[in-house]
């Protein structure tokens, strides 16, 4: 449950040892990085398998996840509207499967609604197949990924799709104009050591960008500000439009509580990474 802390999770699982964890992927990392920091062994448990959902995640979580654990960390896509079950990944970790058995999935121009070609980014919309009560047809879900060419080496035909790279509606842009995605973020700043869990709050003034990283840290330090800083500047063109252009005109990072930047985010399974306060894109 999302809603737990850490303790109470660790509680839990001492007493009903499951092998295999499924939750949201801030959720399950924050929960990781604060029992490592007290020194747990988690690979105790015996967990085999654990599943990530309903957030865009870089494969540095994948990987600080099963060093972690000792378990295979595989990635799942899901909507309400489809019945949660859309795709999925096998143990090749190589894309995911789609339930070609209820759904028919199409990756499309989000302008157009035209198809894109297979390995080109899209939108994705699907049509149930299976479904009596309320069937969809090309439904558009808002989430960018890719179609994958090829069969994958688990040996099954079925059509994969990439990891969501992200949302139509996430896409913002900053500095010069660059079209930005918060998942940018995360690849830049889920990988340092310490990081737990941390959000993007741009603001503005005179026509210039500003950036202030909130990041939840389990041992904070001038060095790790440093560091984290310089992860931020070498996003895309940042650094560019920070120290030539100037169309951004700061870059701060601060240091928050534990579980301040989940308890701002209230009952929402899906965490925002990048606040939006200049008032050009909807938040």
């Amino acid at each position: 449950s999302n809603s737990l802390e850490p303790e109470e999770q660790l509680s839990l699982m001492e007493k009903f040892r499951p092998v295999a964890i499924l939750g949201t992927t801030s959720y399950v990392f924050r929960v990781t990085e604060e029992l490592v920091q007290r020194g747990v062994d988690l690979t105790q448990f015996g967990v085999h398998t654990i599943a990530l959902g309903a957030e865009a995640w870089p494969e540095s979580v994948r990987e600080y996840l099963e060093e972690k654990w000792g378990a295979t960390v595989v990635d799942q896509y899901g909507l309400t509207e489809a019945t949660f079950a859309v795709a999925a990944e096998c143990r090749e970790q190589d894309g995911l499967h789609v339930n070609e058995i209820d759904l028919y999935v199409e990756i499309v121009d989000p302008e157009t609604g035209e198809r894109v070609a297979p390995g080109e980014e899209g939108e994705i919309v699907f049509t149930t197949l299976s479904r009596r009560a309320m069937p969809l047809v090309r439904y558009r879900t808002g989430d960018v990924a890719a179609m994958i060419p090829g069969e994958c080496g688990c040996g099954s035909p079925t059509v994969r799709i990439t990891r969501i790279r992200g949302r139509t509606d996430d896409m913002f842009t900053l500095g010069t104009g660059e079209n930005m995605y918060p998942s940018f973020f995360d690849e830049a700043l889920l990988g340092i050591p310490g990081v737990v869990d941390y959000q993007i709050v741009l603001s503005g003034e005179n026509m210039r960008d500003s950036i202030l990283v909130r990041v939840e840290a389990s041992s904070p330090s001038e060095d790790l500000r440093r560091e984290i800083r310089e992860a931020v500047l070498g996003v895309r063109s940042i650094r560019h439009d920070f120290e030539v252009s100037k169309a951004i005109s700061s870059v701060e990072v601060e240091f928050v509580g534990s579980g301040e930047i989940s308890q701002a985010s209230g009952e929402e399974i899906k965490r925002r990474r990048v606040v939006d306060l200049r008032g050009r894109y909807p938040t």
